[in-house]
């Protein structure tokens, strides 16, 4: 069952948050993992979390996933609130569905 995460992304300022997957307090391996944040303004997929317009990296033996978006791309979100989806891809083909919840950008 996916994790419920809220976040806050301020207009025209970086977004760097850190996920981090631990399992009885260990760090869980991600090596060979790949990870997608879907972003959807308006019930559809509206962009990736992917070059240009951020990206997921993953630190795989610390178990760290960095969402980032740079402040180029947050001075361009014209929408208010939207829903995101977070999912991790294993090396063998499972995907697990890791977080979901809203993303309210803070207009200036």
């Amino acid at each position: 069952m996916a994790g419920k995460k809220n976040f806050v992304i301020e207009e025209g300022a970086t977004f760097r948050r850190i996920v981090r997957l631990r399992r009885n307090g260990a760090a869980i391996n991600l090596t060979g993992c790949s990870a997608v944040m879907e972003i959807r303004p308006r019930d559809e997929v509206a962009f990736n979390l992917a070059p240009p317009r951020g990206q997921v990296e993953i630190a795989g033996a610390e178990g760290k996933i960095t969402l980032l978006m740079p402040a180029t791309e947050t001075a361009q979100l014209a929408w208010s609130k939207s829903s995101y989806d977070l999912l991790l891809t294993y090396s063998n083909g499972d995907v697990q569905w890791l977080l979901t919840g809203e993303i309210i950008v803070v207009h200036r």
